[in-house]
């Protein structure tokens, strides 16, 4: 348990409530990102990238987007450029911890040639020495890194490697071997349970729909406006029917149906 924020915890794991809105907002931009990343093949890390990902994150700003945007938008959960981790180092600094983010400001367990291209590894290597990295490094299967490595300072018993963890979403084969390890030779490894903080495990599409769910929905309106526009004009032929009547032949009938209607259509 992190003494600081113990009184967010449930049984041994962290409960961090998140704004269902602020997950939609990253998740539109996420988006745009992975388009642009997908249509001219940046690599990551590239500048290019994130140059990218500078440019739509202060776009998103400017509209009420206040996590930070990750600048690999595939993420481990496909096309949502892990939201979770995100929203945990959301948490976790406005609660005054340093964050760092797997993947982005370090590597641990994965990708162990590029440890010294990342500042992370090297605050990692400094707070617990060297050795004790090296061993773990020894004992550990390749990947399975936490999401965040958190710390108040530049100590041991200051630190803490958390994992984020959507509702009903279990640790990988590899989290469950590397883990007891991490806790063994570095420090302790939280879990993290993230919530929507509605209760409700849905997102939130009222306020900001996609562009494409908008042009959905005027469809919609407008076919729906057209066919009570038709009915009303049917409705006032028809009547007017009534009246437009001549005899012939020594009977009444009606000279013609409304325009409207078609009988191989069927019925309105």
């Amino acid at each position: 348990m992190i003494p600081e924020l113990a009184q967010y915890y449930e049984g041994d794991e962290l409960v961090v409530k998140y704004d269902t809105i602020q997950m939609e907002i990253y998740l539109r931009a996420t988006q745009e990102l992975w388009e642009i990343e997908t249509s001219q093949d940046l690599k990551h890390h590239s500048y290019e990238l994130i140059k990218a990902r500078d440019q739509i994150q202060e776009k998103y700003r400017k509209i009420g987007l206040e996590i930070d945007l990750f600048p690999l938008p595939k993420g481990t959960h496909k096309g949502e450029g892990n939201v979770a981790a995100m929203l945990l180092k959301d948490f976790l600094q406005k609660k005054g911890f340093q964050v760092l983010v797997s993947e982005e400001d370090f590597y641990l367990l994965s990708d162990r040639g590029h440890h010294y291209t990342n500042k992370g590894y090297n605050i990692i290597n400094n707070i617990f020495g060297e050795t004790k990295v090296k061993e773990l490094l020894k004992a550990t299967q390749m990947g399975g890194d936490p999401d965040i490595f958190a710390y108040l300072a530049l100590e041991p018993k200051k630190t803490w490697f958390i994992e984020a963890k959507r509702p009903g979403e279990k640790l990988t084969q590899k989290q469950e071997v590397n883990f007891p390890l991490i806790r063994k030779y570095l420090c302790p490894v939280e879990i993290a349970r993230l919530v929507p903080s509605s209760g409700i495990h849905k997102l939130v599409r009222t306020k900001l729909m996609t562009d494409k769910n908008k042009a959905r929905d005027n469809r919609k309106y407008s076919i729906t406006k057209n066919v009570a526009d038709g009915f009303e004009i049917f409705r006032r032929e028809w009547k007017l029917c009534g009246k437009n009547i001549k005899k012939k032949r020594g009977r009444q009938h009606f000279i013609h149906r409304p325009k409207t209607w078609n009988a191989g259509e069927g019925r309105l």
